[in-house]
């Protein structure tokens, strides 16, 4: 990514975290609250998966995905409650948890130094 898909993304984040959800082909995933316990879990798969130290679809990203399951909804349902969502969405998939990883650790992320 280059540095104007970076900083558009972080917009985007931004965006989304102020709003509380995202629309992805339009469907409107909304955020529930998360603890800082949930954010630090988060941060840390992250900082992991940025380091290339882990991947999607390992065991410590199931345990992220469950999760990211239980605290974004789709028309007002907890995403865990809704029996192989992701199976019959997998259009959304990699767009709605990738900026849901942003967003729940966008606290994190606002002190940091750009320089």
């Amino acid at each position: 990514m280059n540095s104007e898909q970076v900083e558009a993304n972080r917009a985007k984040v931004k965006e989304i975290f102020e709003d509380g959800f995202m629309e992805i082909n339009g469907t409107e995933y909304k955020f529930t609250k998360f603890t800082h316990k949930n954010r630090l879990q988060v941060l840390a798969y992250s900082e992991r998966l940025s380091a290339r130290t882990t991947v999607i679809g390992d065991s410590a990203w199931q345990n992220i995905e469950e999760l990211i399951n239980k605290k974004l909804t789709v028309n007002d349902v907890l995403l865990s409650k809704i029996p192989d969502y992701w199976e019959d969405h997998p259009q959304d998939y990699i767009t709605a948890i990738t900026y849901a990883i942003g967003v729940i650790i966008y606290p994190f992320q606002q002190g940091r130094a750009t320089s």
